[in-house]
């Protein structure tokens, strides 16, 4: 069980859901983790494993059907509601889709401050909030902050998910499948992105990714997921080099 420190803490978590013909599926199996600030924990397995249930599970989208989801300490099923927006607030999520994730009529100054209207920082603050996200994932605020996302390419509508999911004071950040619809040639850009956010903000990050490559480059830990149950769970580089479960084996085989 993680301490209190941690800023993500899953306990014997499980998710079912029921199908119309009467059975049920078992998207997640008495699942156990943590993430602490300032660390990259990477979830990697096949298509159907549970990747993205759990991605929902942890930012409190989706509830599980038993075991506990902690949020600093927190256990989110006892927080009262004001409490809940808050930490919620605190808990953001960079998607796969840099195309379909920004609202087209927004500018990219109005999407990044976004995420500051449920933050306690005080509203005369958000501009320069917003700036020095900007500036942190390398886009002047002079030049894009009244663009729009169509004037923009796949790798910076990216930049700017990510500059609005680290604004102001972020906790925790889930990142699914961060760099998937982006050119080769981008993808190391976000990829050294993610481990400076990490290291400048202190945030931790829970990656969900079939990029073996990245979560190699970035993460400290790795969880190998398999039909909804962890099996296997270590630093990353003992468990690429040294894979103990016949998953995590096919998994390094197929990205070789």
């Amino acid at each position: 069980m993680a301490d209190a420190a941690s800023v993500l803490a899953i306990e014997s978590v499980s998710r079912s859901f029921g199908r119309r013909s009467g059975t049920r599926v078992d998207a997640l199996i008495d699942v156990s983790l943590a993430v602490e600030a300032g660390e990259i924990l990477a979830v990697i397995g096949s298509s159907g494993a549970g990747k993205t249930t759990l991605a929902n599970v942890a930012l409190g989208l989706d509830h599980p059907t038993s075991g506990i989801v902690r949020w600093r300490g927190e256990e989110v099923r006892t927080l009262r509601r004001g409490r809940l927006q808050a930490a919620k607030g605190a808990n953001r999520l960079i998607t796969q889709d840099p195309f379909g994730a920004l609202h087209p009529g927004m500018t990219v100054f109005a999407i990044v401050q976004e995420p500051l209207r449920r933050s306690s920082l005080p509203r005369g603050s958000w501009a320069a909030e917003v700036e020095r996200s900007l500036d942190r994932v390398g886009l002047d605020p002079d030049v894009y902050r009244d663009l729009y996302p169509h004037q923009l390419s796949g790798g910076q509508r990216q930049r700017v998910s990510i500059a609005r999911a680290t604004v102001g004071t972020p906790m925790l950040l889930v990142a699914d499948e961060p760099t998937s619809m982006l050119d080769v040639s981008v993808r190391a850009g976000i990829t050294v992105l993610l481990d400076e956010i990490r290291a400048e903000q202190s945030v931790g990050i829970l990656l969900i990714t079939h990029d073996l490559g990245l979560a190699r480059f970035v993460a400290d830990r790795v969880v190998v997921l398999e039909r909804g149950r962890i099996v296997e769970t270590g630093a990353v580089d003992q468990v690429f080099a040294d894979p103990q479960a016949a998953m995590t084996r096919a998994l390094l085989g197929a990205a070789r």
